[in-house]
């Protein structure tokens, strides 16, 4: 992993900061994919004794031709990875002004990637033709600001049934920590107090007298803030991944091999953040716990055992290897090993 910069972040957070960085770089790993260029090309016969009408459109044209559907589903990976590129834009950019303390400017940078580009990636993932057919008559039918709130938590649903690990996700808290306007904690409330000096709509967080939203901040405020990004944000952006991920196994763009890997890596995350994380007073029974005290790994080079430790795991989520305790050799995981990890963390 890159050094990060963690500018005025103290200590206490690098580690969930890193992990939040790690979640970003998956996703731009996957925009980097030459299987998006491989997947959008497409060949298909037409009649072209009728060319296109001077200023029609060669897409209405071609759908006129019966090509609609092909269209869409060229279409649909520039789509995906536009609004993939826009996340990322987004999500790095506000991970870097949080890093420099910058809480409202962060606030506001989240708003976008969260509250409408992840729920348009949503909508994809739930029925993907309908969206398309959507997405090509009229933004008013996937419009993220007039989506009714019924509809987004049955599209949220929708979207945690088909993830391989759904029940780490509860539909409701997702929902209200990204759009409730009743619930302080959410995004929405959050996002609009960075975005502006004054808010009255809502009683939810509406503007003290003497005071303007996230100005005038205090140590306390930046502390209390700074627990706020670091125990929300990882949760929802956990998530994001692995619809995003889900989405892309779906169209081809990643194999479910280099998938259930991801998944793994960003399991040990989560659980080494569990460990340390200061937010979490009653801890489960750590699978790696379990893990360590059975797992062994041969060498490949010296051919010697070496049992698995808690430090081991570490180096795989920063590395993607461990080191040989005797010869000091890189190694990985065997695939027996991986399927029992796979089993155990209910990848």
């Amino acid at each position: 992993m890159e050094h990060t910069d963690y500018g005025f972040l103290p200590i206490e957070y690098y580690f969930v900061h890193d992990m939040c960085l790690r979640f970003h770089d998956f996703i731009v790993e996957d925009i980097g994919s030459d299987r998006f260029a491989e997947k959008s090309k497409r060949d298909f016969k037409v009649d072209t004794s009728t060319p296109p009408a001077e200023g029609e459109d060669v897409l209405d044209w071609l759908e006129k031709h019966g090509q609609g559907e092909l269209v869409n589903e060229v279409l649909s990976y520039e789509l995906i990875r536009g609004l993939l590129s826009d996340f990322c834009n987004f999500v790095l950019s506000a991970l870097r002004a949080v890093s420099k303390m910058k809480i409202a400017v962060a606030f506001a940078l989240m708003r976008k990637p969260f509250l409408e580009t992840l729920l348009l990636v949503e909508q994809l993932l739930c029925d993907e033709k309908t969206f398309m057919k959507s997405f090509a008559l009229s933004s008013d039918n996937f419009d993220p600001t007039s989506i009714p709130k019924e509809r987004k938590q049955h599209i949220i649903s929708i979207c945690i049934e088909q993830l391989s690990h759904k029940e780490m996700y509860d539909a409701e808290r997702i929902y209200q920590l990204r759009f409730d306007k009743a619930k302080t904690e959410s995004l929405f409330c959050m996002t609009n107090m960075a975005n502006h000096l004054i808010t009255t709509r809502h009683p939810t967080f509406t503007t003290v007298k003497q005071n303007l939203n996230l100005v005038f901040l205090h140590d306390e405020d930046y502390a209390a803030n700074l627990d706020y990004i670091y125990f929300y944000i990882p949760y929802i952006l956990h998530y994001a991944v692995e619809v995003i991920e889900t989405l892309l196994v779906r169209k081809g763009i990643l194999t479910d091999e280099e998938f259930k890997n991801r998944q793994l890596i960003r399991f040990i995350g989560v659980m080494l953040f569990m460990e340390q994380s200061k937010f979490i007073e009653t801890k489960a029974e750590n699978p790696f716990d379990v893990l360590s005290a059975n797992l062994k790994e041969t060498c490949q080079t010296c051919e010697k055992e070496n049992t698995i430790y808690k430090s081991d795991f570490f180096s795989y989520y920063e590395n993607e290897f461990f080191t040989c305790k005797h010869c000091m050799t890189p190694m990985t995981f065997e695939n027996s090993t991986l399927q029992e990890l796979y089993k155990v963390l209910n990848i």
